[in-house]
């Protein structure tokens, strides 16, 4: 078989498969929408009321597998650990009055409580490494609150000696202390989903007042994670806003509006779900993959809609019948008019047969662009950097989804409505 057959063949292949979406639009509509309620149940948590798709904001993704940065940053977190604390940082007047140790012994305690919490290292359970008779005795700063000044005073005395805690459990004014909260072992994506760092954060305030500051790599990837989270809230209305406008603009119906939309919608829930169900995250690089979607997915759809209203337009502007019905067609445009000629032939072919011709003409385009644009995807899929290679195959996915829907989707909520 050589080349011409075989691109024939595959276009015949394609337009059998059109002429089933037009032929079956209702199941094509509910199948569609079954699989969006699917999604959604795969998307949403309902039990604990909050959604499966996380951020992940950890830096690991942006090392190459393998690689010489990876293996030093691997044996970095073997040597050192790889605990990094939160850091409660609580202003008072002095750190070492009565008022004050009771304060931090009792938030020491309440952030021991939180799920996900390993330790607390604070005034009141640091270690304190003393020499006694000749002998190392090793204990902590606070066994039980200091109930006299001078007591305090003492322990004041030995904090701000010890160089391992002077700056870090007390400040040298005596007026900031910190305490560190080391967190169980847990993927960073657990982390952000647990709720921990907000928790922390809600508690020290709760407990030590207004002057409360909080910090720490964990608490820096929280807030990253958080701040994609909102600019993703922002840029998505945003991107819709601009896209049903360029609709309205093109097309001025409601029908050129709300299909295009919808099969944008229905694309962007079957991707994300799809990453969901293959234990996938967003990270700092493929939190763009939705708004691409959102742009790829208006793009293809926007075809298959023209084309349609192409093909309205051409049989409005149709030629007079054959001269054995020009008689006939003489007497009809005396008595209703061209365009009512036009709806009633409209209604003899069918509507769903306007969908088909226009499905027709846009469907190997729209392939062709689709195929051409995931190629792209693909090569970035193969990148050695995981974020990088994520988003390939995040945004690879999400072109084969936004091409099957604009080419099922759409074109079976066009055969199923009167014509505009």
């Amino acid at each position: 078989m050589d080349r011409p057959e075989r691109v024939l063949g595959l276009a015949d292949l394609v337009t059998r498969i059109l002429d089933v979406v037009v032929d079956r639009a209702r199941w094509v509509v509910a199948l569609v929408l079954a699989g969006v309620v699917v999604c959604g149940q795969i998307l949403y948590d309902f039990e604990a009321g909050r959604p499966r798709l996380q951020i992940d904001p950890s830096s690991e993704v942006l090392f190459p597998e393998g690689g010489e940065a990876r293996e030093v940053f691997d044996l970095s977190r073997r040597m050192l650990g790889g605990d990094d604390p939160l850091v409660v940082a609580v202003g008072f007047d002095d750190v070492f009055a009565a008022e004050s140790l009771r304060t931090i012994d009792r938030l020491t305690q309440a952030l021991q409580e939180i799920e996900g919490v390993a330790r607390v290292t604070s005034l009141a359970t640091a270690p304190s490494i003393r020499a006694q008779d000749g002998d190392v005795s090793i204990g902590s700063f606070m066994e039980s609150l200091p109930r006299s000044a001078e007591a305090r005073e003492a322990l004041a005395a030995e904090v701000l000696a010890n160089p391992l805690f002077r700056g870090v459990l007390a400040s040298e004014d005596r007026r900031t202390t910190a305490l560190l909260v080391y967190l169980e072992e847990m993927p960073d994506v657990e982390f952000v989903r647990a709720g921990i760092d907000p928790a922390v954060t809600a508690l020290a305030r709760e407990i030590g007042g207004e002057r409360v500051w909080v910090s720490g790599f964990p608490h820096f990837k929280a807030n990253m994670s958080a701040s994609l989270q909102r600019a993703l809230a922002t840029a998505l209305p945003l991107i819709l806003f601009f896209l049903v406008l360029a609709l309205y603009l093109s097309f001025r119906s409601a029908r050129g509006v709300w299909i295009p939309m919808a099969t944008i919608a229905v694309a962007l829930v079957y991707s994300l779900a799809i990453i969901v169900a293959l234990g996938g995250a967003l990270n700092v690089i493929t939190t763009i993959v939705p708004p691409l979607i959102l742009t790829l997915g208006f793009a293809y759809t926007m075809h298959v809609v023209h084309d349609y209203y192409h093909v309205l337009r051409e049989a409005d502007a149709a030629p007079s019948p054959s001269p054995g019905h020009r008689e006939v067609v003489r007497q009809a445009l005396h008595e209703v008019g061209h365009r009512e000629v036009v709806r009633q032939a409209l209604h003899e072919v069918g509507h769903r047969e306007v969908v088909r011709q226009a499905l027709h003409e846009v469907a190997m385009p729209v392939l062709t662009t689709g195929v051409t644009t995931a190629a792209g995807f693909l090569a970035l899929a193969i990148s050695p950097i995981p974020a990088i290679s994520q988003f390939g195959i995040y945004a690879l996915l999400g072109v084969g989804v936004t091409v099957v829907a604009s080419l099922s989707f759409a074109p079976a909520l066009l055969a199923l409505l009167a014509p505009p």
